[in-house]
C-alpha cells in the first residue's frame, strides 16, 4: 500500500495518504482527484437523492386514475435501448437519413421551429443546402448496446427523434452510476467511479443569454439554487475539477438561438479539455445538424426504435403495475393482456409504427388501460398524441429544465 497512494486515497481518504504516504504524494493525487473516499461517498449519496426526486417528479410514468398515489421509480421501468454509432468515412460528412436534395423547405421549417426569429436575417438556406450535399457521403455503422457505445467514447451525443427516449436514457445513466446497486454492468464496469453532473441545456443557454460571462461552476450553482439546493454546491464544486467528472448535458437543440447554443458548447468543451472531462450530450437530429460544427470530435450515437421484445417488456410492466394497483395478483392476466395488446398493434401497420416510439407507446398504453381499447386507426391515435404533445409536453419539458413558463423558450420542446 505504501507504493499505491492512489488506492489508499480512493478507499480510505486523504488523511490516510497524508500519514501513510506523505504530503508530496497527497498533493500529486489531489491535483487530478479533488474528492477522496469520504467526499465521493457523500457526493454519490446526496446527488442520487436529489436527482432521483427530480427525475421521478418530471417523469411519473403512465397517468391513469388507478395508478395515482403509487410510486414507480424511473430506474425500475427503464428499458435499455438499442443504438447505432455512425462514423463518417469523410471527416466532414453528416450521418443523417438521406433527404432529397431539393427538400430545403422542410429543413427551413424545422429550423424556424427550433430557433424562432433569431436567424431571419441570416442566409440559413444556403448553409442547409451545403450540408445536405454532405449527407450522401458514406458512413459506417456499428450496432451495439447503448451502454457499450457510450462508455467507449470520451465525448458522445445521443441522437433520436422526439419521444425516442434520449432524456430518459440520460437520467437513468446518472442514477445508475450514482446508485449503490447499479443495474447496468457495463456502465458500472467502465464508468462506475465517475462523478456525473446532469444539466439541461435550455437552462444553460437561458442564463448565458442574460450573462455570457458565467462559468460552468457558476451555472451549476445557479441551477442548484433554483431548486433551493444551494448547499449541494459545496459538495459538487470540487467534482468540476476532478478527472472523474462526467458532464451529461440534455437537449442541445433546446435553445432560443444558435448563438447562445454555440457559446454554451464552447464553454462546456473548454471545461472538458482543461479537466479531461467526459461528456454526453443529447439532441434531436435536425437540431444537432445546425450545431454540428461546434461539436468537434463527438461520436454520434443514434437511438433505435423499440423492438417487438422491448414493446412487450414495456407493456407488460405497466399491466403488472395496474394489476397491483387494483389489489389483484393475477400476473398471468397481465401477460395475457400484453399478448392481446401486441396482437392489436400487429393488426394495424400504422399503430405498429407508432408503438416503436417509447413516448408514443406510453400514450397508447395510457389509452388502453384507461379506455380498454386502442384507437381504431392512425388518425384517431394521432389526435390523442397531438393533443398530449401540444398541451402537456412543452410545459413538462420547460419544467424539467427549470425554465419559468413566461420566459421565451423553444415551443417545439418535447420530452423524451
Amino acid at each position: 500500500m505504501k507504493n499505491n497512494p492512489q488506492i489508499v486515497y480512493d478507499f480510505f481518504g486523504k488523511e490516510w495518504v497524508r500519514h501513510f504516504n506523505g504530503k508530496a504524494k497527497l498533493k500529486f493525487i489531489t491535483e487530478k482527484r479533488k474528492l477522496d473516499a469520504n467526499g465521493v461517498l457523500t457526493y454519490r449519496k446526496e446527488l442520487h437523492k436529489f436527482y432521483s426526486v427530480l427525475f421521478n417528479n418530471h417523469d411519473t410514468g403512465i397517468a391513469i386514475q388507478e395508478l395515482k398515489g403509487h410510486s414507480f421509480q424511473l430506474q425500475e421501468r427503464f428499458i435499455i435501448p438499442d443504438a447505432i454509432e455512425k462514423n463518417s468515412i469523410d471527416s466532414y460528412s453528416l450521418s443523417f437519413k438521406e433527404k432529397p436534395e431539393n427538400n430545403y423547405e422542410e429543413y427551413q421549417d424545422l429550423f424556424d421551429e427550433s430557433f424562432p426569429n433569431s436567424y431571419a436575417s441570416q442566409n440559413i438556406s444556403q448553409e442547409i443546402r451545403r450540408r445536405q450535399k454532405d449527407e450522401t457521403k458514406n458512413t459506417s455503422e456499428i450496432r451495439a448496446r447503448i451502454d457499450t457505445l457510450l462508455t467507449k467514447n470520451r465525448k458522445s451525443i445521443v441522437l433520436g427523434d422526439p419521444g425516442s427516449g434520449k432524456s430518459t436514457l440520460l437520467r437513468n445513466l446518472v442514477l445508475d452510476i450514482l446508485s449503490e446497486k447499479p443495474k447496468f454492468s457495463i456502465f458500472a464496469q467502465n464508468w462506475g467511479s465517475y462523478l456525473p453532473i446532469w444539466l439541461p441545456f435550455a437552462f444553460i443557454t437561458k442564463n448565458l443569454a442574460e450573462n455570457n460571462n458565467l462559468s460552468i461552476a457558476e451555472l451549476l450553482n445557479i441551477w442548484l439554487r433554483s431548486y433551493d439546493k444551494e448547499h449541494l454546491y459545496d459538495i459538487v464544486k470540487n467534482a468540476l475539477e476532478d478527472e472523474r467528472l462526467l458532464l451529461i448535458i440534455d437537449g442541445i437543440d433546446e435553445s432560443t438561438d444558435i448563438s447562445s447554443a454555440q457559446h454554451a458548447i464552447s464553454k462546456i468543451d473548454i471545461h472538458s479539455v482543461l479537466n479531461k472531462t467526459c461528456i454526453v450530450y443529447s439532441s434531436r437530429p435536425f437540431g444537432y445538424k445546425l450545431l454540428k460544427d461546434s461539436l468537434q470530435k463527438t461520436r454520434e450515437i443514434y437511438l433505435q426504435p423499440f423492438s417487438k421484445e422491448q414493446q412487450k417488456q414495456y407493456i407488460l410492466y405497466w399491466y403488472e403495475r395496474w394489476i397491483e394497483s387494483i389489489n389483484n395478483n393475477d400476473f398471468d392476466y397481465a401477460r395475457t393482456q400484453t399478448i392481446k395488446f401486441l396482437d392489436e398493434l400487429s393488426r394495424s401497420s400504422e399503430l405498429s409504427i407508432i408503438a416503436e416510439n417509447p413516448l408514443l407507446l406510453s400514450i397508447l398504453v395510457t389509452q388502453k388501460l384507461r379506455d380498454s381499447v386502442l384507437p381504431s386507426n392512425r388518425l384517431k391515435a394521432l389526435e390523442t398524441i397531438t393533443e398530449y404533445l401540444i398541451d402537456v409536453h412543452p410545459k413538462k419539458r420547460a419544467s424539467s429544465a427549470n425554465i419559468i413558463e413566461n420566459e421565451k423558450f423553444n415551443s417545439d420542446i418535447i420530452e423524451d
